[in-house]
């Protein structure tokens, strides 16, 4: 079942994706997670609450009182928490670790701000004022969110080098993108972005393999124009160019992907970010190159149907004249 959202007109050409994605995450979503949120503000409160009932959790909780937050958390009545800067200065962060955390952010982030955020084991970013869509989206990154990932970098460390999008970087710049990335889990057959959504962030696959897909406006169809694997990037269009996502990509598989924000990946003055952009670069001219390969291909091919379309019409044309002097 689809949520009552207002949609746009982008995702209403799309909706036919959505048989195994948002709604999906919902179901389980509503299964395992107890809800909290903690904001200092009463009206802020019952607003967030207001819109977080329209997703049909099982559970919701609400408070201004910092002091119930954390009762709340050692009863394990949460383990899904919103709540803003005022709150989340105010609570023990030791009861955090098994919480996800969605943290309101009422300005717009600097991406220092953005890095220190992520480097503290913020799930998600939900931006204020509050709207279905951008809620519903904090809501299931909280979710997909893999933090075990991060806690254990030293484990998983010797895996991700050896991803061909990294191999630019050293160890120490390695471990530093790594705290400012999110690493989320997408079942086979969910969405990870549709074609016209908004592009705010760049995707590393680290296991599984995805599916870019674009509509064919004539028809309807769908068309599947590349399948995606292990150490391979996408999404980088929206990063360097595009404000929208100029397809959809869709998880063939069960797939692991590293996520790193738009923001933090287009700081120019990280010398992390120009080497992100160095490969970037690289990454796309290979794929110029194949594309210009294909174009060739189909051309040479054309030209080979023009001569058999030639010669077959030479062969008529003698043929009919061997009739008609027949």
């Amino acid at each position: 079942m689809w949520y009552s959202v207002v949609i746009s007109e982008g995702q209403k050409k799309n909706r036919r994706f959505s048989y195994k994605s948002e709604a999906h995450i919902g179901s389980k979503m509503r299964e395992k997670f107890k809800f909290m949120v903690a904001v200092s503000r009463l009206d802020l409160k019952d607003t967030i609450t207001g819109a977080l009932k329209m997703l049909n959790p099982i559970y919701i909780s609400s408070t201004t009182n910092p002091v119930i937050v954390e009762k709340k958390i050692k009863d394990d009545n949460v383990n899904l928490l919103i709540l803003d800067h005022e709150t989340l200065s105010q609570i023990d962060c030791s009861l955090l670790n098994n919480v996800k955390i969605i943290l309101l952010a009422s300005i717009d982030l600097s991406v220092d701000e953005m890095k220190s955020i992520y480097n503290i084991g913020i799930n998600s970013i939900l931006d204020y004022p509050i709207e279905i869509k951008k809620l519903e989206k904090a809501v299931n990154d909280a979710v997909r969110d893999v933090t075990v990932t991060k806690n254990r970098l030293q484990e998983t460390f010797s895996e991700i080098k050896k991803v061909p999008f990294f191999d630019l970087l050293t160890k120490d710049e390695l471990v530093r993108l790594l705290n400012t990335g999110k690493c989320r889990k997408y079942r086979e057959g969910e969405l990870v972005f549709l074609e016209g959504d908004e592009g705010d962030r760049l995707y590393v696959i680290l296991e599984g393999k995805i599916g870019i897909i674009k509509q064919c406006t004539e028809d309807g169809r769908n068309l599947i124009i590349s399948v995606l694997s292990k150490g391979e990037c996408f999404g980088e269009m929206a990063v360097l160019d595009e404000p929208v996502r100029s397809a959809t990509a869709r998880a063939e598989e069960d797939v692991l992907l590293l996520e790193f924000e738009k923001k933090i990946i287009s700081d120019d003055s990280d010398p992390i970010s120009l080497k992100i952009f160095k490969k970037l670069a690289y990454i796309l001219c290979k794929r110029l190159r194949k594309m210009d390969d294909s174009v060739k291909k189909c051309h040479i091919s054309l030209e080979e149907h023009k001569r058999d379309n030639k010669r077959l019409k030479s062969e008529l044309h003698r043929y009919l004249q061997r009739k008609t002097s027949a």
